[in-house]
């Protein structure tokens, strides 16, 4: 492992959506990095406790969909249900 973060999906308030999209800023991240995403039952956001931090991960699919040297990388998340407010997901990359 080489680096590490955590990163915020907003899904919106109310209906909320099931796809979002959002760019980690790392600059040293390298073009040919490879980026995983993954969600720690212990996190929690305003919206959603730990116990759910434990469980999203059966109701979403993360993927890092394009990466800048220098700059960061982007992620998409998905879900096959309209969710709602903030999860928080955590990554590491290595090269």
């Amino acid at each position: 492992m080489t680096g590490q973060g955590i990163l915020i999906l907003d899904f919106g308030v109310g209906q909320g959506t099931n796809i979002v999209s959002t760019f980690v800023t790392d600059t040293n991240i390298q073009s040919t990095s490879k980026v995983e995403i993954y969600f720690m039952g212990t996190d929690s956001t305003a919206e959603h406790n730990s116990y759910e931090h434990s469980l999203i991960q059966l109701a979403i699919a993360v993927s890092c969909t394009g990466i800048s040297a220098g700059a960061g990388f982007t992620v998409q998340a998905a879900s096959t249900q309209r969710l709602s407010g903030t999860f928080k997901a955590r990554y590491i990359w290595a090269d």
